[in-house]
């Protein structure tokens, strides 16, 4: 059990922890190990195993076939099929990684999923990953269940790790002055110290301090425009190997005012019957995205079901 708070780094674990585990596999397979002898990595999310059908081991194989993170696509149904034959056949073992347990739709229905978890064959190794309200919340509700072995992502330390990260991030000679200028803004704001600890803020705070001149500052002043920054970078999504084209660049001033409508609508919704706290982080909406602007969107609000509209 990986537990870890909001931007601590839980996905990015949990996917080179299935990295790992198919690296160390194909290392026995090349030394004469055979496919049986090894321990196969799979990788899914809770969510999409929660909308697999199918009975346990099944649908964990499915889903990850799913996800689509491999490099070789599986459109091939004699592949998939030798491949299902092969993970679900009695001796072959198997370490599955279930991310984001917290993040599923359905918070009711964990707990049973989890029973179906822990009632998996011996040779079905299983790592979940969550935030710690939600693993507890499903534990207590699959009562007479064995707790598993748990992990704590802990926040990076500052300023030893802080510092480490940002010269590691700026490294190239010609980029060291923006590592400088990014450290001077953290001792100089020590507000901006808090969110620096966890991995994501802090890798927001690199991709500004990389798009600005030397001679400015690192980060914006004020809150409100450091997040409008971070948000207009999202949107543009110039960090991702997909980014839209020179034609094809979002109206970030749409996506802005669509983005605080749903964000004051969706907290409303959430928060009306829970006292004031909102349930989850998933809302339902139905204002259909203007096609230029569906992927950009999607950095900030992705959706989480199938349905393009």
């Amino acid at each position: 059990m990986i537990l870890g708070e909001p931007g601590s780094g839980k996905t990015w674990f949990m996917r080179m922890l299935a990295r790992k585990a198919a690296q160390k596999a194909l290392d026995e397979l090349e030394r004469g190990g055979s496919a049986t002898g090894v321990e196969i990595p799979l990788y899914t999310t809770w969510q999409r195993w929660a909308d697999t059908p199918g009975d346990t081991a099944g649908s964990l194989v499915a889903s990850s076939f799913a996800s689509g993170l491999g490099f070789t696509p599986l459109a091939d149904r004699g592949m998939r099929e030798r491949l299902e034959m092969t993970l679900l056949e009695s001796r072959s073992r198997v370490v599955v990684m279930v991310d984001s347990l917290d993040e599923a739709a359905d918070v009711t229905d964990q707990a049973a999923r989890l029973k179906e978890l822990f009632g998996l064959p011996a040779r079905w190794r299983v790592v979940i990953s969550s935030r710690h309200a939600a693993w507890e919340h499903a534990m207590r509700r699959a009562p007479g269940k064995r707790s598993p072995r748990q992990i704590a992502l802990r926040a990076l330390r500052y300023p030893t790790d802080v510092i480490s990260f940002i010269r590691a991030w700026f490294a190239e000679p010609d980029e060291e002055w923006r590592a400088d200028a990014l450290l001077r803004e953290l001792a100089r704001r020590r507000e901006l110290v808090g969110n620096a600890v966890l991995p994501l803020i802090l890798t927001f705070y690199c991709l500004l301090a990389q798009g600005v001149d030397r001679g400015d500052a690192a980060l914006p002043q004020s809150a409100r425009d450091l997040y409008r920054r971070l948000a207009a970078r999202l949107l543009l999504g110039s960090w991702r190997g997909d980014a839209p084209g020179p034609d094809g660049q979002p109206d970030i001033a749409y996506c802005e005012q669509l983005l605080k409508a749903w964000a004051w609508a969706a907290f409303r919704a959430q928060t009306r019957d829970t006292g004031g706290r909102p349930r989850d982080d998933s809302f339902e909406q139905d204002v259909v995205i203007r096609p230029a602007e569906r992927r950009a969107i999607d950095h900030i609000a992705p959706k989480t079901d199938g349905n393009d509209e």
